[in-house]
Order: C-alpha cells, then sequence, then structure tokens
C-alpha cells in the first residue's frame, strides 16, 4: 500500500497528467487483452492500436505489457471489490501518443450507480509516447501508469471537487 501511494505521489509531483493535453489520434482496434483478477474484481486491459513512439510506431508485446500488468496487481492488491455487489469488473482502454505538457491522461467513460456510489465500468488511459524513450526514468515511468490507473478507478475522478455541479 505504501508503495502504491509513493508511486502515485510520485507521479503527481514529477510530471503527472494535464488536462491541457491532447493525444493526436487514437486507434479503434484492440491490438491484445489481458484481464486480471482478484475475489471481487476483475480489470481488463485493452491494449490499443500500436505504441505510436517519437521512434516510429511498434507492437504490444510481452515487454511493453508487463509494466501495466505490474500496476494492475498493485491495484489489485488494494482494490478488494464494492460492498454490495458480488463482483465488478472494468475495462481499460490503453494508448500510446504523443502528448505535450504530460505524462498521461485518464479517466472513467462509463460508470454503474451501487447503492448510493458511483463506480467505473470503464475507462481510458494515454500515455505519452515520450515515456517511452530510452532515457526516460523506468521509475517515473511505472508511477506514471499507477497514476493514471487511478483516475479510471475514479481517484481525482469521482472526488467531490471534480464532481461538483452547480
Amino acid at each position: 500500500m505504501t508503495r502504491l501511494l509513493t508511486s502515485l505521489l510520485l507521479a503527481i509531483l514529477i510530471g503527472g497528467c494535464s488536462f491541457e493535453s491532447t493525444p493526436s489520434h487514437l486507434s479503434e482496434k484492440v491490438a491484445t487483452i489481458r484481464t486480471l483478477s482478484n475475489e471481487g474484481l476483475s480489470i481488463s486491459l485493452q491494449f490499443m492500436g500500436k505504441i505510436n513512439t517519437l521512434e516510429g510506431a511498434n507492437h504490444w508485446d510481452e515487454t511493453q505489457i508487463k509494466p501495466y500488468l505490474a500496476a494492475t496487481h498493485q491495484w489489485l492488491a488494494v482494490l478488494k471489490g464494492i460492498e454490495g455487489k458480488q463482483h465488478h469488473h472494468i475495462d481499460i482502454a490503453i494508448y500510446v501518443e504523443p502528448l505535450e505538457n504530460a505524462n498521461g491522461m485518464a479517466g472513467p467513460d462509463e460508470d454503474e450507480k451501487v447503492g448510493t456510489y458511483y463506480f467505473p465500468k470503464s475507462g481510458e488511459i494515454v500515455i505519452g509516447s515520450h515515456t517511452y524513450a530510452s532515457d526516460f526514468d523506468q521509475k517515473e515511468f511505472f508511477a506514471n501508469i499507477v497514476h493514471e490507473m487511478g483516475h479510471v478507478f475514479g481517484i481525482g475522478s469521482y472526488s467531490a471537487d471534480y464532481t461538483y455541479y452547480d
């Protein structure tokens, strides 16, 4: 838990995400899907299109997918499910695209109400292609993935400051 929180805070402090960035294009093609679960929650990672880095487009392979699986395992260690629902599933579409002013951006797309709360059913993560450069710090790279997943799960997305409506 402490490692997870440290990763989140590190990503926020170092670069985090920005609402001032817009990805250039997002593929609708799912390259591969990996699903991880615990007793009350399953998460399907949908790796979209290609990894569009500054050096060109690369296919998703096991090496490229590994940090996303590791980040998902960290989240599944602390997110155990939803009270009032036996099992919950979340689909997350993952893109790698050029972004200006951000290492990534993410959030929930669709949610469902359980009791008096809303929980994400799906979301998107866009990771900035510059984070795939060989000189980009790997700890920051991983922390960025963990951080962006947190937005899909509702951290900073469903918080009161972000959901207050006049």
